[in-house]
């Protein structure tokens, strides 16, 4: 099991709901929610503390990891993926009429840290920020989103998508029989947006990690 199955295994067994899980822990339900899907992982004074919460060992909490990434063994050890823009990828979408695969030039000195986990699981990932709350309770303005260009997003999952007419947006992603539709998950009101499958679009791909405003501390 990952951790954030460990942890959601664990408020299950000791019948805890992820706001009281949130509140032991000093942190908001939507931080336990990311960890719980996979979406962020814990810094180990949390995963230390959540050890504590359940009184196990915290060998428990961060079992598997371990023989995955590694993150057990050596929790301090971190890795980064190159950070790039909005406005790069939307550019990079449509400077091309033909189906050259696109290249999406990067700054190096712009990246993003990020768990090896992620990276064992991503090898090609990328991250952006978010610039505006249209996705909010994923992740906060400001806050990075980490995207695998090899995944295709799944009807839920939040993809990264860049059209004519919108730029590139992060949005869920709901395909139905001919139409598609990007759903904002924000505590504002955005409309939806509906397309036809054959619009002209580049899917980015999708997101699987979420930095939360703890992994800036």
């Amino acid at each position: 099991m990952s951790v954030g199955e460990n942890i959601r295994r664990l408020r299950l067994s000791a019948k805890l709901t992820q706001q009281e899980l949130a509140d032991k822990l000093n942190v908001t339900r939507s931080t336990v929610t990311q960890w719980e899907r996979g979406w962020s992982m814990p810094r180990m004074s949390k995963l230390r503390s959540i050890s504590e919460v359940f009184d196990v060992p915290y060998s428990e909490v961060v079992a598997e990891s371990a023989d995955k990434s590694g993150y057990a063994n050596n929790a301090s050890h971190r890795s980064t993926v190159a950070l790039v823009s909005l406005g790069t990828l939307s550019q990079q979408a449509f400077s091309k009429q033909d189906a050259t695969p696109i290249t999406i030039e990067m700054d190096s000195s712009r990246t993003i840290e990020v768990p090896p986990r992620v990276l064992a699981r991503h090898a090609n990932a990328l991250a952006l920020l978010a610039e505006d709350n249209c996705m909010d309770r994923v992740a906060p303005m400001g806050m990075a989103m980490v995207f695998d260009p090899s995944l295709a997003p799944k009807n839920g999952q939040v993809a990264v998508l860049s059209m004519p007419d919108h730029g590139t947006i992060v949005r869920r992603f709901y395909k139905g029989k001919d139409t598609l539709m990007l759903v904002a998950d924000s505590h504002g009101n955005y409309d939806d947006i509906l397309v036809k499958l054959d619009a002209p679009m580049v899917v980015h791909g999708t997101v699987v990690w979420v930095q939360t405003p703890q992994e800036l501390g």
